[in-house]
């Protein structure tokens, strides 16, 4: 039978000391899998010992090699849990995982020696005049040693971490209060406070950086039939003749588009802190009218009704009107917390960081007439599909 040797170099540089590793593999078939640890500087004398072995014994098992100059534990880690995580490419029997420590030094020795992912671990000593080592007797010694199912399923339970790399999209709905400086004058005012709803998109670069935008928009029209009712219920129908009415027109309109970077502190918990920083390219516009009118009484009882009220109380009427459009930076903090796989509660404050005082609306003076505050409160939905990924060799589980 013809035997598939395959031979995949990882090439990886730490610092100024190069490490390697390389996976030999002789089928797709599910096999345990042998770690060789040697600190030799291109990998080929373990190679060889392994080609040197008869077809029977070598064909047990999977071999991943990692060998150079100053092996450490971070590369070793990476590298092996990435290759256990990719049961697809190849496929390795993960109750029958063995360590063979040849020349490393002894922090490294170890730490690895205290892993439960290892079956079995053996660490012999090198002669001086000794460049490798006869396999075969480590190779039986490992047959005889494995984990149960059960030591797998606590393992990969206690190691499993969540990465959402494929669910990169969340679309969501908002609530948001602005405060803010206002003021009034005969022709125009800015109100103190506006209630917007808007729209926004998250979208996750990975899983601790996120871009959000956000579409929000605030609106107050004049409402022709509440001033009519205002003004009728000024009016004495007894009394006759002509009589004065007062009113006032006031309304607003606010659009906000954002983009902001998110920053997730803690990604894999259920409440996360979501700090950030944004831009917003904001449009507001707003007037204020007030009217006084004489209403002859006999206009209206004499069938026109409230309809009979002048053209000059019409809210549609020409009122001048102060607007401005401007950028605004900001920062942000905010709290995602998940109430389902693919639902979030969200809340953030924005706070503005730009200062403005002057004639910043026409000519109409304010004092920081933007919004330094807004609290935003809404829902957001995930989709797409989360990944586990088991971290092996950790250091914090032992």
């Amino acid at each position: 039978m013809r035997q598939l040797i395959t031979l995949w170099c990882l090439t990886w540089a730490v610092g100024i000391s190069a490490q390697f590793s390389s996976l030999v593999t002789n089928s797709q078939e599910t096999k345990p899998l042998v770690v060789i640890l040697n600190q030799e500087n291109d990998g080929k004398l373990i190679t060889t010992r392994i080609n040197a072995l008869a077809e029977t014994e070598k064909n047990r098992y999977h071999f991943l090699i990692f060998y150079g100059e100053r092996l450490n534990l971070v590369y070793i880690e990476k590298t092996l849990n990435d290759l256990l995580n990719k049961d697809k490419t190849f496929i390795f029997d993960k109750r029958k995982i063995y360590l063979l420590v040849l020349n490393s030094g002894p922090a490294l020795r170890e730490a690895l020696a205290v892993k439960s992912v290892f079956a079995d671990i053996a660490s012999p000593h090198l002669k001086k005049d000794e460049e490798s080592i006869d396999l075969l007797p480590f190779l039986n010694k490992f047959a005889q040693k494995r984990l149960w199912e059960i030591d797998v399923a606590k393992l990969e339970q206690r190691t499993k971490k969540v990465t959402y790399r494929d669910r990169r999209l969340g679309l969501g709905i908002l609530l948001g209060q602005n405060a803010q400086s206002g003021f009034q004058s005969d022709s125009a005012y800015i109100p103190s406070n506006i209630t917007k709803v808007g729209l926004m998109a998250n979208y996750r670069i990975s899983n601790r950086f996120q871009v959000l935008g956000k579409v929000m928009t605030s609106f107050k029209l004049p409402d022709k039939s509440g001033l009519q009712s205002s003004i009728f219920s000024q009016i004495d129908l007894a009394a006759g003749g002509e009589q004065t009415v007062t009113a006032e027109i006031k309304f607003h309109v606010y659009i906000q588009s954002s983009l902001q970077l998110n920053y997730v502190i803690n990604p894999k918990n259920r409440l996360k802190v979501v700090p950030g920083i944004g831009i917003s390219s904001i449009f507001f516009t707003s007037a204020r009218s007030k009217i006084e009118q004489v209403i002859d009484v006999s206009d209206i009882t004499s069938g026109g009704g409230p309809d009979a009220l002048g053209g000059g109380l019409e809210p549609d009427a020409d009122i001048p009107r102060l607007s401005k459009r401007f950028m605004d930076s900001y920062a942000s903090l905010g709290l995602n917390y998940k109430v389902a796989k693919y639902v979030d509660f969200v809340f953030n404050a924005d706070y503005s960081l730009n200062r403005r005082s002057g004639e910043v609306y026409g000519v109409y003076y304010a004092n920081q007439p933007n919004n330094p505050l807004s609290l935003n409160l809404g829902v957001q939905f995930t989709f797409g599909k989360s990944r586990k990924y088991y971290h092996y060799l950790d250091g914090k589980n032992k």
